[in-house]
């Protein structure tokens, strides 16, 4: 929760976090099954969580499709507060690796606005 209240900080509104108790499993595996579970009308998803899991996250949805720049960042280091953006076809009931186009990464310091910056993961290709 403490990661999510510094990044929910700078969003107006401020949207309500769902504590997903499968997130602190920290794996991959827990990581979809609760992205799986989204409601169908949620078009933007942030998934808050640690590594090793969320940085494995990308790997595992990322479809090779997207500029390289993300994931070369990402390989880089997924540190505290870093940010993956993605782009899905499908529902985030779907979701299925390889199912997600990596159109973004950011750490604190990174892009625009600095530290404020967050780009968005939306789902439907919307």
């Amino acid at each position: 929760m403490q990661t999510w209240e510094r990044a929910n900080a700078s969003l107006v509104p401020g949207p309500q976090p769902i504590v997903d108790e499968q997130i602190y499993d920290n794996t991959v595996e827990a990581l979809l099954a609760a992205i799986e579970e989204t409601p169908e009308d949620v078009r933007t998803l942030a998934v808050v969580g640690h590594d090793p899991s969320v940085g494995e996250l990308g790997e595992v949805l990322d479809d090779g499709q997207g500029s390289p720049a993300p994931r070369q960042g990402a390989r880089a280091g997924f540190r505290t507060g870093g940010v993956a953006a993605f782009l899905l076809a499908e529902p985030f009931a779907a979701i299925t690796p390889g199912a997600a186009t990596w159109t973004d990464f950011a750490v604190p310091g990174d892009g625009p606005g600095s530290a404020r910056w967050m780009p968005e993961v939306t789902a439907g290709g919307e």
